[in-house]
């Protein structure tokens, strides 16, 4: 399909990088918004501090000294429980934290369990095919495919060490069913941690919804002191503490204005990073030398249409330039060796680096006939001046006149041998 064409394309032109870089920026995308979320939490804290001091310092002035004093001691009893809550919060978290440190590995014993079972089936397997192979030797006493006879001693030891594989799968499928009880044991065991971590998640909850409670009770004294009248009341410390609250306020919002600086350079990036980013300009460059390199073997292999590959990898075939043709059209061994060829010059021009071993496995064998051999035999005549060319086939009688050098292969009791 066009997106593997892709894949391979990049997986040549060593694109990967850049998705790995596109992983590592969403991490750090991912903590950049946390920490965003954290400045927005702490500017609307201030901001309602802010609020409050205002609305206090207006109070302050404008209602009676004895009431106001009053009234300051209940919003300063209200916030010392907000602070005492938020205290309860903070140690929450932390108790949340000190709880995912123990289930920290969840992940990775959940990967070991899953492997341990596949383990666990594959040796099955194996045992399922060695007592098969012992049943073999205890049923037969020659060689079924050659009628050979099958010496007793021979099937003796054979069977012994077969037995003994048993054994020692046994032995292994012990241990694995050991390893895989106690890493359930371990998932279930961290059940109760995922337990304590929802009950404190709703502890964290409930703390929220009373300092919530404690600022509105805390509006409600300050509604009641702008009923109150005192124009000459000194209130020149909650005015310091309003400077201090605004400083604060100045320090989060630079501190935002950097953080969603750099989370502009990251959306910069990402943009880069994308598939239509950098690869896609890469693979532009590279594209007119593919589809020239691609045409260029199908005319030497006489396969005369036009192939080309745009930049989402979609085929357009024309043959004599002006019917239109898909990939499934044609019996595709030509095109198919034309692309894995012009591939192959790509990867040496990304890499600057010669390659000298071509392995051409049975590629005579299928999809090829007689033109469409000679064919390939003349681009690998070409080749073979800069390169060692290797070429697997069941067809040793057809090809014997057109190599210089042959290895022939003989089978002798299932075994390759060299004849």
């Amino acid at each position: 399909s066009a997106s593997e064409r892709r894949s391979v394309i990049e997986d040549i032109l060593d694109l990967n990088v850049f998705s790995l870089m596109n992983d590592v920026l969403k991490e750090k995308r991912s903590l950049l918004r946390e920490k965003i979320n954290k400045i927005d939490s702490a500017v609307s804290t201030v901001k309602e501090k802010i609020n409050l001091q205002k609305n206090h310092i207006e109070s302050l002035k404008e209602k009676g000294k004895e009431t106001l004093e009053n009234n300051q001691s209940k919003i300063e009893e209200s916030q010392s429980k907000i602070e005492e809550f938020q205290n309860k919060i903070t140690s929450s978290e932390n108790k949340i934290k000190d709880l995912e440190v123990n289930i920290e590995d969840r992940s990775s014993i959940e990967n070991s369990l899953s492997k341990l079972e596949e383990l666990e089936s594959q040796m099955k397997r194996n045992m399922k095919s060695i007592k098969k192979e012992i049943s073999f030797f205890n049923t037969n006493t020659s060689c079924p495919t050659c009628d050979q006879p099958i010496d007793s001693s021979f099937c003796d030891e054979k069977t012994s060490n077969l037995e003994k594989n048993i054994t020692d799968l046994h032995l292994g499928l012990e241990k694995i069913d050991d390893s895989i009880v106690e890493k359930k044991e371990t998932l279930f065991s961290y059940q109760d941690f995922i337990n304590k971590i929802k009950v404190i998640q709703g502890e964290i909850t409930n703390y929220n919804s009373s300092v919530s409670a404690i600022f509105k009770y805390i509006k409600k004294i300050q509604d009641e002191n702008n009923e109150l009248q005192l124009s000459d009341y000194d209130v020149s410390a909650e005015v310091s503490q309003l400077e201090d609250f605004n400083s604060e306020l100045e320090s989060f919002l630079d501190e935002k204005e950097s953080v969603l600086s750099t989370r502009s350079e990251y959306q910069f990036m990402t943009t880069l990073l994308k598939d239509s980013g950098i690869k896609a300009k890469i693979i532009k460059h590279y594209l007119p030398i593919m589809n020239k390199l691609i045409n260029k073997n199908l005319t030497e292999m006489d396969f005369f249409v036009q192939f080309t590959l745009d930049e989402e990898f979609n085929e357009t075939i024309k043959s004599r330039f002006r019917d239109n043709f898909t990939y499934m059209s044609f019996s595709e061994g030509e095109i198919d060796l034309a692309l894995l060829l012009a591939w192959r010059e790509v990867a040496k021009l990304k890499n600057s680096a010669s390659c000298n071993l071509l392995i051409l496995d049975e590629i005579f064998d299928s999809s090829l006939d007689s033109v469409g051999t000679d064919d390939l035999m003349k681009i690998l005549d070409g080749l073979s001046q800069k390169n060692n060319i290797f070429v697997i086939s069941h067809k040793a009688d057809q090809l014997v006149d057109k190599f210089k050098n042959h290895i022939k292969f003989k089978k002798v009791n299932n075994f390759s041998r060299m004849k």
